[in-house]
């Protein structure tokens, strides 16, 4: 999901129920550990298509850090 650049910088852990998808973990970066968690409500279109779209906000989010 993350991608082989990504590999060992982002730990996280998926949860789904009815509509709502979310993860939670880490991004690591130089050894430091920042939490993160993203949730998703009453969202529209495929689970894959979201799950794509929440793994490139993260990978994002680490390229930023």
């Amino acid at each position: 999901m993350w991608g082989e650049a990504f590999r060992g910088q982002i730990q996280a852990k998926s949860g789904y129920i009815g509509r709502v998808m979310a993860y939670a973990g880490y991004i690591i970066r130089d050894g430091e550990k920042y939490p993160f968690y993203l949730t998703v409500n009453n969202f529209s279109g495929s689970d894959s298509k979201m799950r794509k779209l929440m793994g490139a906000a993260l990978r994002g989010v680490r390229l930023e850090l």
